[in-house]
């Protein structure tokens, strides 16, 4: 017997609390992501390849939100995606952290920006299971 014979089509179509929390974190992180990459954008002048980062920084956030989004509907290529992208975001996020606190540039936004991301990435590679378990279960039910 499968996960979708043991649940009715209710409650198997229903995302579960951590989905949606990861979903919301990944939400949240994207937001910050994105206004980090406003904030850049609008007062740092860069004289060196550094300029494109806010440019990457925006649009990569936006993209993020929309796995946390996506997430928070049990999607499990959300989850997946998400938790990459998170990863990825995370690495940057503390290089960027790193660097401006050794150039003198302190902003509350940019330490945020990595504590939130950091929570994120620990929720959303969490949820990759249960988002196969649901989606197995959505094909399942849609096929009959």
């Amino acid at each position: 017997m499968s996960t979708a014979d043991d649940l009715d089509e209710f409650t198997v179509l229903k995302p579960t609390p951590l989905m949606t929390l990861g979903g919301v974190s990944g939400i949240i992180a994207g937001a910050t992501a994105f206004t980090t990459g406003l904030q850049m954008w609008v007062f740092i002048i860069f004289y060196s390849m550094l300029w494109v980062l806010p440019y990457l920084l925006m649009p990569v956030g936006l993209v993020q939100m929309f796995f946390g989004a996506s997430l928070t509907r049990g999607n499990d290529w959300a989850a997946i995606g998400g938790a990459l992208l998170t990863a990825a975001l995370e690495l940057a996020a503390l290089v960027w952290l790193v660097y401006s606190v050794a150039n003198g540039m302190l902003s509350p936004l940019v330490f945020l920006w990595a504590g939130l991301n950091g929570l994120a990435l620990l929720l959303m590679p969490l949820c990759i299971p249960s988002t196969l378990t649901l989606s197995r279960a959505r094909r399942k039910l849609y096929a009959s």
